[in-house]
This record gives structure tokens, C-alpha cells and sequence, in this order.
């Protein structure tokens, strides 16, 4: 009996055995056959699932193109940088004393690093710094320190600072134009970033560079008309002229007659492109093209010249300059200069003598200078946010409209608008296009009023800066020079205010060979000075002194003898 028992119990675990063993076999073979079929059918998608978590395509950035003055003197250049990145989540777990070293190698404290990880610690990324110095980066990644990783670009730099910042402009964090010439060419200066494979581990390193896919291109380089020697002395004038008078802002424009290429274009107040934590929206804005104000009596000298072009009048015709009652409003000089010939209009600057000559012409021929000079439309010289300024149509020259236009009020125009007209009467009667860009050569340009007119009124501006004019704190030593003050009251949303100006001068020199037209606009001067003659006339002088200087124009051969 026990030995019948003892062969069941042994039977039955040799079955257990084999039902074990069979098990074992089968779960083997799903095992096997699970391998067969991954590796034969879905060796792909796998490969590609762990490509996807290793691989990697990075952007290799491209260099954008040098700004550079019509000397070539650098005003925006890109130099190599590297923004360090962070897996937060990592690096915080990090040696404390290897952070205590990443944050002396970024110029951080150790509490600030501390306080940015925690505050990032549940994040997978972060730009932990931007635009770091390249040896500073490598003394960071030195410490091989896990969830920290480069990435190569390139910081834009602006080396005149505030100088030249409201025409060049700024970029963005991505070196992306946002402001004047770097948001106008933008496609121009851009490059094209190229890509490159590399194989990163879990941690965001790389281990291994596969290789370029596409080479960068680098942007192209331009070359601006503005002289940064000139555009230094316009930038400190203006500012200081500013400071001194108390106004709220100012303007400057130099044109080169010849080529109608902008030689400067300052602005106050500045702002320095460099300095981004303390950028200004408005500080940005390029007032020169893009604010619109009435010019004053630097409107005048379009006035006698739409006189002179009618054909009724001559530099020699004489008009009694006594008040003179236009619908409603009596207009006044300051004094009762009595009868003046059209030289003597300008030089007094009357607003009566003006009045009674475009009330003499026909409102067409008026209205047509105006027009002709380019008032009232883009100038096109394709800075950002440049204005149309404000002429009014044929319907909107009543008498009373038409004798404040007469000496500047009811038009507005901005300063580079001014600027090119008093260019026109410079070049003899032609409009050029103007350009922010150098120019190789003489541009040839179109005639909008007659040479004969021009001149007219060029020689007759020229009495203007004698001892009995408005403008004598605008002569230049050793040079002839033709210019225009202008006055005006400023227009508010309670109509022009009688405490408040706009202090123009207008100007062009040599009178001989005209080389160059400069507009200097304060607004809102403060302090006791305001006139034109006394505040903006000076800047003018500074300016104007400059660039004939520093391009060699030779004195006025009757007054380098005196």
C-alpha cells in the first residue's frame, strides 16, 4: 500500500515537472517570437522612437550684417555670444559648490542662482543666461555640470550709442530688426541659419556632433549715407541746445544737395540701443520723419518764391508792409516796417509783406510750390513711421487760410520734409530723391520750380543772416550762408497757444556752390530764449561748420580775403 502511494506522489510531480517545463517553454517562445517580430517588423518605429529622444537638429545662427557710416565706421555689428540653457529639474540637484562656481562664472550671486532654479525647479527648460562672453561660458560648462547646455548666437552691439540709435535702430533678442534701418532691411542684414545633427543624452548634453545639414548664411553688410563725424556734432548741439532752452524735445536733418543723401539725423531726447533695461518706447521714435509741426516763418521763403514763380513779382518789387485786415483777423509785424522789397520781407520776416504777396497771386501758383516742394506727401526715403505731414486741398485756401500758410501756420511738415525743400531752392529748383543710403555719385533730379526763382530767393535768404536780420547766430566764419528763422506758436488741443513755440532754422551753405541744407527744430522750449534766431540758429552754426570742414569745402574766396 505504501509503495502503490509512493509511485502516485512521484508521478504526479514528475507531471508538475513537465507542466513546468512545457509552460516555460511556451513563454519562451511569445519571448522569442516577440524579439523575431520587433526586430523584423518594427525595428523602424522603434529606431525612430529612440532617435526622437536622442537626436537632434540645433540651429547653427548666422551672422548679421554689419551697419556701417559712408566711412565704414561701424554703428551696429554683431559679435559671438552664448546663451546658456537649463533643465532645471537637473541642475538644481546639482554639488552646491559646483553651482557656488556657475554662479561666479555668470557674475551672479549664489542666492540669485538659488532663487531662479526654484523657481523654475518644476520646468524642464529654461534660458538660464543670455548673451554671455564666451569665456565666461566655458568656465560655466567647465564644471560639466548635468541640465546645463550652449547654445551659440551672436549679440548686436551698437557703438555710437544714442548717436546714431533713432536711424539705425535696434534688434530684438533674436537679432531681429525692430526699429529704423535694422527693421527697414531687415531681410537684407538677416542671414539664414544653417542646422546641424548631434545626439544628446537625457540630460540635454551633446555626445556626439553627426555633422552640418545646412550651412549658414551670413547676412550682408550696408553701408549708411549719415558722416559719423557730423552726425556726433548734430547729436551733442541738439542735445545741449535742448538741455539750455528746456524744450521737450528737438530735430535735426543734413542733406548733401548733390546727392540728397542724409549726412545726419539727430533727435533729442536719444536713447541708447546699448542699454536695453532702460529703453523708452518713446524715446524710440525717429522724430526727424516721423512728428509733424507747422514750420513757421521758415514758410516764408516758399511764399516769395510762389510769388517770384507767379511772374508778377521781382526780387525788387516793393510792398507796403503796414497791418493788413484779412476777414475777421488783423495781421501785424512786430513793428511797422513800412515799405519793403521782397529781400526785406525775409530779412524782417513780416508776416504782413507775405500775406500781400500770395493775396496778390493766384491761389493755383500757391497752392502748386506748396506741392511742388513736396509738402503733404512721404518724402519715401523708407524709414519707419515716416510721415505724410498736412497740406490742405484747393477747397481749404480761403483768403484767411491762405495768408497764415503764407508765414507757416495751417501746413505741417516734418523735419526732413523741411529740409528737402530748402534743398530744392539750394540745387537750383530740383527735387532729389533722398536716400539714408550712400550713394556713389551725383543723383540727377527733377525740376519742380525754376532755377531763376531759386536762386532768387537763395541770395535773398542770405540777407537774413546780416547784422539787421533774424538770423545772425547762424553765420558761419569764413562761408556764406542762406538761411530762414521761424517762430511759431504751438498747436495744441486748445488751439495755438501763445506761451508755448517751436523755434526753427533753415539753412543751406555755401551760398556760392551750395554743398549742403540743414533744418534744426526745438520744440517746446522752456526757458527765457525761444526764438529761433536765438536757439536753434547756433545748433545750425555748430552743424553747418562741420560739414564743410570735415569735407574740405573751402571758404567763400570775398570773405576768407576779410
Amino acid at each position: 500500500m505504501h509503495h502503490r502511494a509512493g509511485r502516485s506522489r512521484a508521478a504526479f510531480q514528475t507531471g508538475r515537472l513537465w507542466v513546468l517545463l512545457i509552460g516555460l517553454a511556451i513563454a519562451m517562445s511569445a519571448i522569442v517570437g516577440r524579439l523575431v517580430h520587433l526586430q523584423l517588423d518594427e525595428s523602424s518605429f522603434l529606431k525612430n522612437q529612440g532617435d526622437r529622444r536622442s537626436l537632434r537638429t540645433v540651429r547653427m545662427p548666422a551672422y548679421r550684417g554689419m551697419i556701417v557710416d559712408r566711412n565704414g565706421r561701424a554703428l551696429a555689428v554683431s559679435t559671438p555670444a552664448v546663451n546658456l540653457e537649463a533643465n532645471p529639474k537637473v541642475l538644481i540637484q546639482s554639488d552646491p559648490e559646483k553651482l557656488k562656481l556657475l554662479a561666479e562664472a555668470i557674475g551672479w550671486s549664489y542666492s540669485s542662482l538659488q532663487d531662479k532654479l526654484q523657481k523654475y525647479s518644476k520646468k524642464e527648460f529654461m534660458f538660464l543666461v543670455r548673451y554671455l562672453e564666451p569665456d565666461a561660458a566655458e568656465k560655466a560648462l567647465g564644471l560639466r555640470l548635468k541640465g546645463l547646455w550652449p547654445r551659440h548666437v551672436y549679440k548686436r552691439h551698437y557703438p555710437a550709442g544714442a548717436v546714431a540709435s533713432h536711424v539705425v535702430g535696434l534688434t530684438n533678442a533674436e537679432e531681429e530688426g525692430q526699429e529704423g534701418v535694422e527693421l527697414k532691411y531687415e531681410d537684407l542684414l538677416n542671414g539664414v541659419q544653417g542646422k546641424r545633427t548631434v545626439i544628446k543624452d537625457l540630460f540635454g548634453q551633446v555626445v556626439k556632433d553627426l555633422g552640418v545639414v545646412q550651412t549658414p548664411e551670413d547676412g550682408k553688410n550696408l553701408a549708411l549715407s549719415l558722416d559719423l563725424r557730423v552726425q556726433y556734432v548734430a547729436h551733442q548741439a541738439l542735445e545741449e541746445a535742448a538741455i539750455q532752452s528746456k524744450a521737450k524735445s528737438g530735430s535735426l536733418v543734413a542733406i548733401d544737395v548733390d546727392t540728397g543723401e542724409v549726412l545726419a539725423m539727430a533727435n533729442y531726447p536719444s536713447v541708447d540701443p546699448n542699454d536695453r533695461a532702460n529703453l523708452r518706447p518713446e524715446a524710440l521714435r525717429n522724430r526727424a520723419v516721423t512728428d509733424m509741426f507747422d514750420p513757421g516763418s521758415t514758410a516764408k521763403a516758399f511764399s516769395v518764391l510762389a510769388a517770384l514763380e507767379s511772374g508778377k513779382f521781382q526780387p525788387w518789387s516793393v510792398i507796403d508792409t503796414s497791418p493788413i485786415k484779412v476777414g475777421r483777423k488783423w495781421i501785424r509785424d512786430h513793428r511797422d516796417y513800412g515799405p519793403l522789397d521782397l529781400t526785406g520781407i525775409l530779412m524782417h520776416s513780416s508776416n504782413v509783406g507775405v500775406t500781400k504777396l500770395v493775396l496778390d497771386i493766384p491761389v493755383e501758383k500757391q497752392v502748386g510750390v506748396i506741392r511742388d516742394l513736396g509738402f503733404g506727401m512721404s518724402t519715401q526715403i523708407g524709414l519707419p513711421g515716416e510721415t505724410d505731414g498736412y497740406a490742405p486741398g484747393f477747397d481749404l485756401w480761403r483768403p484767411i487760410e491762405r495768408a497764415t500758410h503764407a508765414y507757416g501756420y495751417g501746413i505741417s511738415v516734418s523735419v526732413l520734409q523741411l529740409a528737402r525743400a530748402y534743398a530744392v531752392i539750394a540745387r537750383g529748383g530740383e527735387q532729389l530723391d533722398l536716400s539714408i543710403l550712400q550713394k556713389e555719385e551725383r543723383s540727377k533730379g527733377e525740376q519742380v520750380v525754376s532755377k531763376r526763382s531759386s536762386d532768387q530767393v537763395l541770395h535773398m535768404l542770405e540777407s537774413v543772416l546780416s547784422d539787421d536780420g533774424t538770423g545772425k547766430n547762424a553765420r558761419v566764419p569764413g562761408y556764406r550762408v542762406a538761411g530762414k528763422t521761424g517762430t511759431a506758436r504751438k498747436l495744441t488741443s486748445q488751439g495755438y497757444d501763445a506761451r508755448r513755440y517751436l523755434s526753427w532754422f533753415a539753412g543751406v551753405a555755401p551760398v556760392s556752390n551750395p554743398k549742403y541744407a540743414v533744418v534744426v527744430m526745438l520744440n517746446d522750449p522752456a526757458g527765457k530764449r525761444f526764438y529761433g534766431g536765438e536757439i536753434a540758429a547756433p545748433v545750425f552754426s555748430n552743424v553747418m561748420e562741420s560739414l564743410l570742414r570735415f569735407n574740405g569745402v573751402l571758404p567763400d574766396a570775398s570773405l576768407a580775403k576779410k
